[in-house]
């Protein structure tokens, strides 16, 4: 007996195996997709069927006669978690049987409406539960219920208006704690910048001709010595070629 493999694929190299299949959705057709990883081909087929197993009674879904949110659930919790991270998925399987299930488990799924969802957001702050938990919650339930949607398990989104995002209270330090080093400084311009070090520069620069500071070990002294009378001359022959005038009398010649 063949087995029909349209939507199967394996690399050996990588010991990887991927399943696609098109099921009836709302827009045509929906993807249905899994990626099992370091099996054998033969583990890969057999996941295949498995697969293709449940996507058929996933898909038996009808608004005529829409499931319980739980039974709902029940049937798509493993192909909503196994398209995320592992430390993704285990946050969304804590926060499904924590809070959505014990609420909404036993309403229809046509039936979670947002008064439904704001009775549940109400019971969680009364838990101490934060704003930025109760926002991870909800959003976590409109995932599910989008998931109805695409698997035509209702005929249009049960929330019929935007749900509040809570308020979540703004970042502020401790008191006594100390600004930390990555306080935002005030914007210094490209130009200025440049227009700054020029100035230390020449700033330095000058400072230094007037105030020259013997380095360590140096014997030059606080004032800049005058030239010899001899480099006066020398260089004065070195550009002209006849020492000058002023180059032998600064010299202290006698032909001046």
């Amino acid at each position: 007996m063949s087995v029909d493999l349209t939507g199967f694929s394996y690399d050996a190299r990588k010991r990887t195996a991927t399943f696609i299949l098109y099921v009836p959705g709302r827009k045509g057709r929906a993807l249905r997709k899994r990626t099992v990883r370091d099996v054998t081909r033969s583990e890969a087929l057999s996941e295949w069927a498995i697969f293709r197993d449940e996507v058929a009674s996933q898909d038996e879904f009808s608004p005529s006669r829409p499931p319980t949110f739980r039974a709902f659930i029940s049937a798509t919790l493993e192909l909503v978690t196994h398209r995320l991270r592992p430390k993704t998925a285990r946050t969304y399987r804590s926060i499904v049987n924590a809070h959505l299930l014990p609420h909404l488990g036993d309403l229809q799924i046509d039936q979670v409406s947002n008064a439904r969802v704001l009775d549940l957001t109400a019971a969680m702050k009364r838990a101490g539960k934060s704003p930025a938990y109760i926002n991870g919650v909800v959003r976590v339930l409109k995932v599910f219920l989008r998931e109805a949607v695409e698997r035509g398990a209702v005929k249009e989104h049960p929330l019929r208006r935007r749900v509040p995002l809570e308020q979540t209270p703004p970042l502020s330090r401790r008191p006594g704690a100390k600004p930390s080093s990555r306080c935002r400084q005030p914007a210094v311009t490209h130009s200025q910048n440049f227009a700054g070090g020029m100035s230390s520069r020449s700033g330095s620069s000058s400072m230094a001709r007037r105030n020259p500071t013997p380095s360590a070990g140096s014997s030059m002294p606080s004032r800049p010595r005058r030239p010899s009378p001899g480099f006066a001359v020398a260089f004065d022959f070195m550009i002209s070629g006849t020492p000058s005038p002023v180059a032998l009398r600064v010299a202290g010649s006698p032909f001046s």
